[in-house]
């Protein structure tokens, strides 16, 4: 590993022994300098290398939750806990684990959330909370509900829908000229 000039110069004047004298002050070449960078890169060599974190090696290889930003999760949960605690809704906590949900009432929720935050409107009216985040809770709903056994699978079944989405690409379309 390469040095820093000031720390070769510190070396060489200790080696040196002459102090202010040192032609390191001077514009003189150092006749310490080599023997300077040989002793630090001595050192360097023998410092003994890190030990790696046995805890570490083996949490990179479990689900890492630490990716989930922060405030997404923190708004996630004020939705959810507005769905859960608010008097007015009263829809309790984990409704959706024991009372069926349908797709259809769900999926219309994120687009509606969706089309309004694309449009520019950033927070609900009502909750004051991100749209975004509304999806994201709505989102973990369908999942746990999916999980739970209570989801409803209403879909509307659209294979051509599926087959049209995966095969558009933009850039092997037909180029249209305005006439």
């Amino acid at each position: 590993m390469p040095s820093d000039a000031n720390t070769v110069h510190l070396v060489a004047a200790a080696l040196c022994g002459l102090g202010d004298s040192c032609c390191v002050n001077t514009l003189k070449p150092c006749p310490y300098e080599d023997d300077a960078r040989a002793a630090i890169e001595a050192l360097q060599d023998a410092a003994p290398a890190p030990r790696e974190n046995p805890k570490r090696t083996v949490g990179i290889r479990k689900l890492p939750l630490e990716l989930i930003p922060r405030i997404a999760l923190v708004q996630e949960a004020a939705v959810l806990g507005l769905g859960a605690d608010c008097p007015a809704k009263a829809y309790g906590r984990h409704n959706w684990r024991t009372d069926p949900i349908d797709a259809e009432t769900y999926v219309g929720a994120i687009e509606r959330h969706l089309t309004l935050w694309a449009s520019g409107e950033n927070a609900d009216d009502q909750s004051g909370v991100s749209h975004l985040a509304h999806i994201r809770a709505t989102c973990a709903i369908l999942l746990d509900a999916i999980d739970a056994g209570t989801f409803l699978d209403g879909r509307i079944r659209s294979p051509e829908t599926i087959r049209i989405l995966k095969a558009y690409d933009a850039s092997s379309m037909p180029v249209v000229k305005a006439a």
